[in-house]
């Protein structure tokens, strides 16, 4: 701890005024001094209430500064709690919207793979050829050509608008376009086999061919979004660890992932 100066004390200064002021009275007394003494008497009865009455002055500076000084020390550590209390508060903030905000989107995608698995060409062929009923097979998938399209682009426009960025979403963005372009291609050598029944005589023939392309591309689809939720749980555990500065980061990284993701998706459509 760094000494203060003697002349930077308040205690020197008092002792030096009291000097001073002794020394004066005593001088004044004996040039003023009466012949009974009395101006002596008087001088250091002066000097002794001056005294007093400078300590006490002096003591009252003293006691303010400590005051002051304990009042400062206990405003600056209540701030800093306060602070503390506040960022604390903001971080609950931040975890609870942003869990709130994760888990969403992955209950969306899981509503999304359960409607995808509903209207998906392998589901639809499982439950009309259990039955051995190739016939009723080919008018389901007829049936449902429709609503596996509308899937599929409510899938795709989900991907693009949700927030979030990952590899496997990314994967399965390409995988729906793939599947879409090869359903193009079935539907017409469907309505062929609708025509002609002997078409499924062909097992190397186009299309059991393209059939078992989209069965490939299904079982792809689903292991993609069994990645996505696996990658959501992740992000969820992340924002409750304890450092949650690196969640922030990866979140910020990921919304500027998805950001320059879209971006390029939008750049090849061009």
């Amino acid at each position: 701890m760094k000494k203060k100066k003697f002349y930077k004390n308040l205690w020197f200064w008092l002792l030096i005024t009291s000097i001073l002021f002794f020394v004066t009275n005593i001088v004044f007394s004996i040039i003023f001094r009466g012949s009974d003494g009395s101006n002596i008497f008087t001088a250091v009865s002066g000097w002794v209430s001056g005294i007093a009455t400078i300590a006490l002055g002096f003591i009252a500076v003293v006691q303010n500064r400590k005051y002051k000084e304990e009042n400062d020390r206990f405003l600056s550590e209540q701030q800093k709690i306060n602070s503390q209390l506040m960022q604390e508060q903001n971080n609950l903030s931040w975890r609870k919207i942003n869990y709130d905000i994760y888990n969403s989107y992955r209950r969306e995608f899981l509503e999304y793979e359960k409607e995808f698995s509903k209207y998906s060409i392998s589901e639809i062929s499982a439950k009309t050829l259990a039955n051995n009923d190739t016939i009723r097979a080919i008018g389901e998938l007829s049936i449902f050509d429709k609503r596996i399209r509308n899937n599929l682009t409510r899938n795709i426009a989900y991907l693009i608008e949700c927030n979030f960025y990952c590899e496997a979403k990314a994967n399965l963005f390409d995988l729906f376009t793939k599947y879409l372009k090869i359903l193009d291609a079935f539907y017409p050598l469907l309505q062929d086999a609708i025509k002609d029944i002997n078409i499924l005589g062909d097992l190397n023939g186009e299309y059991f061919k393209k059939a078992h392309e989209l069965i490939d591309m299904e079982q792809k689809i689903v292991l993609s979004y069994l990645n996505i939720n696996s990658e959501f749980s992740s992000i969820i555990q992340k924002i409750y660890e304890k450092d949650i500065s690196s969640a922030k980061d990866y979140i910020d990284k990921n919304i500027t992932q998805q950001v320059e993701w879209v971006k390029k998706i939008r750049e090849g459509a061009k």
